[in-house]
């Protein structure tokens, strides 16, 4: 069984082997696993039974030339394609510490309009043929887009002032929230129109933090909601499911996510209070999980506590199908190289199908 085989099957309740096993890795995770004793040369997908994806990444940015600023040894300070500031370390995989923002009022998102339009230079698309033509019976297919809307403005206005223009100024927001809406469309269109066929529109919508979401569930219903209901609508008329990757605590959204339509929702974060065995008996039968393994139990180094939550969860999650193996959030360069190898062997043990 091949990875596309097996994903799709596990979203769609169909009999598969095991499991199917998705990860993110931040980008020094590697490089400690190496001096670990890892070797350079490892197939990483094949050594760790990843199941593989092929993704189509379009540039939402408002497409201003990146350029950078300062660098040191220890930092590099730029300006990006969204025309934000920021500062980042080179010697840890720290969050980005950003400054200068390119929205700061409603003049602002007037003047930035204009470049968020969908034009052919945001997506490679003979890149994406090609990359599509050479996985397309041995990888999920994804359409990938950062954000459908919070999200991309959180970076382009920092946190607090969006939190404020939502209080103050939401049919702003709402605008806002449109215009990426018709971003994604229109850049679905045209990778479709260009002969490539996807299985899953993925969506970065990180709507919560530790301890709820970023704003409630009526301000989502009549401003987010809207739109994500149009596209994930959207994506099953075009054979698509769709997932949501959304961080924190969003068990006060979740009955609206599903009614939007979402298929698969990712990642499920322990610390947030996102109980994957909860939220597969409350909504199982609607929505794929993917995730929900504290990384803070694989970091911890208590082999016993890992086994027991692997086991405690994949074994309840897996029943009926629609669970995907994978952390509660990506995989840090804190976790030792053989807690990985212990997860993915328990991952495999416990999610196995008879």
């Amino acid at each position: 069984m091949n990875s596309r085989e097996r994903v799709m099957g596990a979203i769609e309740r169909k009999k598969i082997d095991h499991c199917p096993i998705w990860e993110s890795f931040w980008g020094t995770t590697f490089e400690r696993w190496y001096e670990q004793g890892l070797p350079r040369d490892t197939d990483i997908g094949n050594h760790f039974c990843l199941d593989g994806t092929n993704g189509t990444y379009v540039d939402w940015s408002f497409q201003y030339p990146a350029r950078v600023i300062e660098e040191t040894d220890e930092y590099t300070i730029s300006v990006s394609a969204e025309n934000v500031k920021s500062k980042t370390m080179k010697k840890s995989a720290s969050t980005l510490e950003l400054s200068e923002y390119s929205i700061v009022t409603r003049e602002d998102w007037e003047e930035n309009k204009p470049r968020f339009v969908f034009n052919e230079t945001r997506v490679n698309i003979a890149e994406a043929k090609k990359n599509h033509q050479n996985t397309k019976d041995l990888m999920v297919q994804l359409f990938m887009e950062p954000c459908l809307g919070f999200e991309k403005f959180k970076y382009c206005m920092g946190t607090e002032m969006l939190l404020v223009a939502i209080a103050e100024d939401p049919e702003w927001i709402k605008e806002m929230v449109e215009a990426t809406e018709r971003l994604a469309f229109d850049g679905l269109d045209y990778c479709l129109g260009a002969g490539i066929e996807y299985d899953i529109g993925y969506i970065t919508e990180d709507m919560g933090f530790s301890n709820g979401p970023f704003f409630s569930p009526a301000f989502y219903r009549e401003i987010i909601f809207p739109s994500h209901k149009r596209y994930c609508d959207y994506l099953h008329s075009k054979g698509m499911k769709a997932m949501l990757h959304s961080c924190g605590d969003n068990r006060k959204l979740l009955p609206l996510i599903v009614e939007a339509g979402f298929d698969i929702l990712n990642p499920l974060e322990v610390k947030a209070g996102m109980d994957v065995i909860q939220i597969k008996k409350d909504y199982g039968d609607k929505l794929t999980l993917w995730g929900g393994i504290d990384v803070k139990t694989i970091s911890g180094g208590d082999m016993e506590k890992l086994h027991d939550e692997i086991k405690e969860k994949v074994t309840f999650a897996k029943q009926g199908g629609g669970y995907i193996f994978g952390s509660d959030h990506s995989i840090p360069d804190n976790v030792p190289l053989e807690a990985y190898e212990n997860m993915v062997k328990w991952g495999l043990e416990y999610g196995k199908y008879d």
